[in-house]
Formats: C-alpha cells, structure tokens, sequence
C-alpha cells in the first residue's frame, strides 16, 4: 500500500505538467521532414518531433478539388514545406498573389506572383505580372495600361535567375541578376 501512495505521489507532477496534444481536423503525411496539419480554417507544420514548427495561419494554400497535372498552385490540395519554404496567398482587388514563408513562419518573399511552384533544389517557376502606363485617355478620364506576363526562374531569396518573356506568340529568354523589386 505504501508503494501504491509512493507512486501516485510522484506522478502527480508528470500528471500536471504534461502537455495536452493538440486536436487537428487533418493531418497530411509526412513529407521532407514535416507534417501539414488543419485546425479549422487554418493550417500549419508540425517537425518531426511531433511540435509545431510555427503558429496556425490561413494563408497558406490549400483547394478542395486540386487540378491534376498542375504543377502550380492549383495542383496543391494541401500545405507544401519543400526547400524549407511554403507558398502563401494575398488577395488585392480579387486576385490572388503569391510568395513563400521559411520554416520559422516568416515571410521571405513576399506575395508578388500570379502563380507559384514549390522550391526544388533552390528554385521555382513564379508568373510575375508587370504593369506599364502608357499614358491616358482623355476621353474617358482613364490610364492606358499594358500588362506583361514573364514566367520566372526564382531562388530561394526571390531573386529572378531567368525570365521568358512572351511577346507575340514568340518568346524571348533573357539572364538577368536582381530581386524582383529591382524589376517592377
């Protein structure tokens, strides 16, 4: 009896002090490292030691019905870590904008793209839209604006290593060195 008191007596601190697991509504498999779990409408990673590597947070991207084949954001029905990075999503005037998060959470390449590919060795395809005013129309009061779509090779900094540049139905392909600031 006194060996059950004993017991009971020194696992009441254990008892007190253990951490309460954490309810998901859904937990991905495994993947690089990390787990994508969902608590209501928000999501986030857990290590491999089973801890949350940062706060729950709704801006990362999920869809219902992903598009098979799609190798941008519509092709991810769920929360992606890869080369230490997450895309996350903007919305502005409608459209949604896309950049990425490292693993602590911290935003390091802002959401600037129309569209996004997870990082692989050290790099993504990113769609950036650029805007040019050409000037305005007196008639109507309004800017005359022409828009560019380049698709961009990025490293893991948000510095664009190659761009295409569509023009025509012919296609140009430049190097250039600089941020994506630097450009638009």
């Amino acid at each position: 009896m006194r060996n059950l008191i004993f017991g009971i007596l020194i696992s009441i601190p254990f008892a007190l002090f253990a951490q309460e697991p954490k309810e998901f509504d859904f937990v991905a498999s495994q993947e690089n490292g990390f787990t994508a779990v969902q608590q209501g409408n928000s999501w986030g990673f857990l290590n491999a030691n089973g801890e949350l590597v940062f706060e729950l947070r709704n801006d990362l991207i999920v869809n219902e019905k992903p598009k098979r084949g799609n190798i941008g954001v519509a092709g991810m029905k769920f929360p992606q870590l890869k080369d230490e990075r997450a895309i996350i999503r903007k919305q502005h005037d409608g459209v949604n904008y896309y950049g990425f998060i490292n693993v602590e959470g911290k935003t390091v390449i802002e959401p600037e793209f129309l569209n996004v590919t997870n990082f692989s060795n050290g790099k993504a395809l990113a769609l950036k839209l650029e805007e040019e005013r050409l000037g305005e129309n007196p008639l109507l009061g309004k800017n005359v604006l022409s828009y560019k779509y380049d698709v961009v090779v990025i490293d893991k900094n948000g510095e664009i290593l190659k761009f295409r540049r569509s023009i025509s139905g012919c296609c140009i392909q430049t190097e250039i060195k600089g941020s994506t600031k630097d450009r638009g």
